[in-house]
């Protein structure tokens, strides 16, 4: 849904790897952070102009938790748009919600792995 390369490109694992995730970086297409701090990070659903889908707005909020060696991942999705304009987005039909439920937590389990591979980190008892 996004069309332009340069806007492509922010997909790229090259290219997410380079940021400092800094506000104003935009990130998988769509998002472009606006705040972080230590424990969190705030993104804004910031379509460019060469995406093709249904406009919404929306933030994304990742926060990161340690408490007693433990770390705990959490991501809240807030997305909206006005009563009676615009078209339905994709997570408004059941079908829709289902697919993006399945390709999140791939991307959420394919990152804590790819995270815990970088780190040198081993599960219990492995």
């Amino acid at each position: 849904m996004v069309k332009n390369e340069q806007d492509r490109r922010t997909f790229n694992s090259a290219y997410i790897r380079s940021l400092d995730f800094t506000p104003g970086d935009r990130v998988c297409g769509v998002y472009v952070v606006r705040s972080r701090d230590t424990a969190r990070m705030v993104l804004a659903l910031d379509a460019p102009n060469s995406y093709a889908g249904p406009r919404v707005e929306g933030m994304l909020v990742v926060e990161v938790e340690e408490e007693e060696g433990c770390t705990t991942f959490m991501n809240h999705t807030v997305m909206w748009r006005k009563k009676g304009e615009g078209s339905a987005g994709v997570l408004e039909s059941a079908g829709g919600r289902w697919m993006h439920a399945l390709m999140v937590r791939g991307l959420v389990e394919n990152g804590v792995l790819q995270s815990v591979k970088e780190l040198g980190v081993r599960k219990k008892g492995v």
